[in-house]
């Protein structure tokens, strides 16, 4: 018998059956069992949060698209963000009313529009000078200084009325042994709408890591617990586009 075993029995015994004093205690076994066997802590480092950086085709067109700088930010998001939190589905109501009192009904499901992470910043602020050129390019394709790429303006095109700014990001909850997805949550058409200055000039009577809390405005959210759910198979392609070596 192996030594894995041995001590699964031997945590088995003391925590389910309370070394044999719980035998005859059913309620008290099963209430130790779901709470050692079934609800996990929420430890930092079982959440995730993978970034697919906006397409940037309007900085491809003119020679300043940065493909080992994307790259780069892109794992980077996954070590640096720590703390997610995400649109929230909600749903709307109505009430008919009448003499004898009202009852609510449930009139459609909407998705709130902002979602935020907050970043540990390295100490060359990467994550603050992506998302600063990340506001700029978008300035200044607001203000048409660069052009828009056809694609986006060709109704046959896939691309037809697309967002060269806009991004997504995939929040992932694992299991104890980061090894198996228990929840998977995605943000559509992200794109930053506050960039947190006064969190990186900091303060001089104290010596901290840069905390950036970064607010994005989301076109739509899906989660799911599905593993069959088409942006859980979207995941698995990104992931193994971006990290092909995991």
């Amino acid at each position: 018998m192996s030594g894995s075993i041995d001590l699964q029995s031997f945590l088995y015994e003391l925590c389910c059956k309370g070394g044999t004093t719980l035998e005859n205690n059913p309620a008290m076994m099963y209430f130790n069992s779901q709470l050692t066997g079934k609800f996990n802590p929420d430890i930092n480092g079982y959440s995730l949060c993978f970034m697919v950086p906006p397409p940037f085709l309007a900085l491809q067109n003119i020679g300043k698209y940065n493909k080992a700088y994307i790259e780069s930010f892109r794992k980077l998001t996954v070590f640096s963000s720590m703390d997610f939190t995400v649109p929230q589905r909600q749903v709307q109501s109505e009430k008919f009313s009448a003499r004898t009192g009202g009852v609510s009904y449930a009139t459609e499901i909407d998705v709130s529009t902002q979602g935020s992470v907050s970043y540990i910043d390295n100490i060359d602020l990467d994550i603050f000078n992506f998302h600063s050129l990340w506001i700029d390019f978008m300035h200044e394709l607001l203000l048409g200084y660069i052009e828009v790429p056809s694609v986006y303006l060709d109704a046959k095109s896939d691309m037809y009325g697309a967002l060269d700014y806009a991004a997504s990001m995939f929040v992932i909850k694992y299991s104890p042994t980061m090894q198996r997805i228990l929840y998977l949550g995605k943000m559509t058409g992200v794109y930053p709408q506050t960039l947190p200055n006064k969190e990186i000039i900091g303060q001089r009577s104290s010596n901290e890591l840069s905390i950036i809390p970064i607010t994005y405005v989301c076109s739509w959210f899906e989660e799911t617990l599905d593993k069959h759910h088409p942006i859980w198979i979207e995941l698995e392609e990104k992931l193994t586009e971006f990290f092909p070596k995991f």
